[in-house]
């Protein structure tokens, strides 16, 4: 006579799938925009001097503060951002972000 195991396939597949559903991240870096979604369409341009901006529309140009060249050389390109403005000067454009 076949010994029944205690724990059959069903079984098993139940505690895994309950097992790994349960454990949660310990992480809790007080990060509030950890999800980041866009909230502009730009196209990113450079400037005769080399400068990467961003174009939001026709009046508005937003200078990045963390970029120092164009990741896409001389092409312009559009793009999906999240941006917000910051307190340095934006020399000729509207805004710096």
């Amino acid at each position: 006579m076949k010994m029944k195991s205690i724990f059959n396939k069903k079984t098993l597949i139940a505690i895994a799938t309950i097992g790994t559903l349960s454990f949660q991240s310990c992480l809790d870096d007080g990060d509030n925009y950890a999800v980041r979604f866009p909230n502009a369409l730009v196209t990113v341009k450079t400037d005769a001097d080399q400068t990467v901006f961003l174009q939001l529309d026709d009046k508005t140009t937003l200078l990045p503060t963390n970029m120092t060249k164009s990741p896409y050389g001389e092409k312009e390109v559009r793009a999906l951002i999240n941006y917000k403005e910051v307190d340095e000067p934006g020399d000729i454009y509207t805004q710096a972000v």
